[in-house]
């Protein structure tokens, strides 16, 4: 399925996603309330992402010790322009039955295989394959601290720049709709929450939650890895 730029925005498929959750507002941090999000340069991007200590790790799920047996998994964070905005480009996976991720908002990305070299050819992989992303197209500009989630992996995100616009090809097996959303609008704290959520374990966890945006509900992991990615360039300004 080739999807041109200018039609990715109306892909809105399927029901209004509402929450069942229950919700507890938190004081989140406050990011740079005057700052000029679509002012940000990539070199200002790549200095922020260079500052994260390598060996630091971005734990909101796992617990102590999440470390041990935990599979690695690269995703793609892509950066693009467009109409003088700076936008992050998501999925949605489609819908398997007994698939506790499909129908969930997330970056382009998946497990690492034998033959990828590194974390970072694992989530370039995975963006060609499941979006038609070549890795001549994207400006690389750092990754995230890897993010250890409570379904046992340990996700690295890999942070570029997009040339926009482009084609895009999805993977209908994998991608059911790809869209993007603007930087300031997810570095607005009146936009997230922190709240409570119980695992199939029965152990409560904190995670973070967006509000809708086009029907879409960005939480979770994604969203905490969002959150790190805000907080970084937020110390541009």
């Amino acid at each position: 399925m080739v999807i041109m730029p200018a039609e990715y925005r109306s892909r809105v498929t399927g029901k209004s996603r509402k929450s069942n959750f229950s919700v507890c507002l938190h004081e989140a941090p406050a990011d740079n309330a005057g700052m000029d999000w679509n002012a940000l340069q990539t070199d200002q991007m790549r200095e922020a992402l260079a500052r994260f200590d390598p060996a630091e790790t971005a734990n909101r799920e796992g617990g102590a010790g999440a470390a041990c047996g935990f599979r690695e998994a690269g995703v793609l964070a892509p950066l693009l322009r467009e109409a003088g905005e700076w936008k992050l480009l998501f999925i949605r996976r489609s819908v398997y039955e007994g698939d506790r991720h499909s129908g969930q908002v997330a970056f382009a990305g998946g497990k690492q295989e034998p033959g990828d070299r590194d974390i970072r050819a694992t989530a370039l992989r995975e963006a060609e394959e499941e979006l038609g992303i070549q890795p001549q197209q994207l400006e690389l500009l750092g990754s995230l601290p890897a993010w250890y989630s409570s379904t046992g992996y340990c996700i690295t995100a890999q942070v570029a720049r997009l040339q926009w616009p482009c084609e895009l090809c999805l993977q209908a097996r994998e991608v059911d709709r790809v869209f993007a959303i603007p930087l300031s609008w997810l570095a607005d704290r009146n936009h997230f929450q922190a709240m409570p959520y119980r695992r199939e374990n029965g152990r409560v966890v904190q995670v973070v939650r967006y509000r809708p945006w086009q029907d879409e509900i960005l939480w979770g992991a994604t969203a905490g890895m969002v959150r790190m990615l805000i907080q970084a360039f937020s110390t541009t300004g």
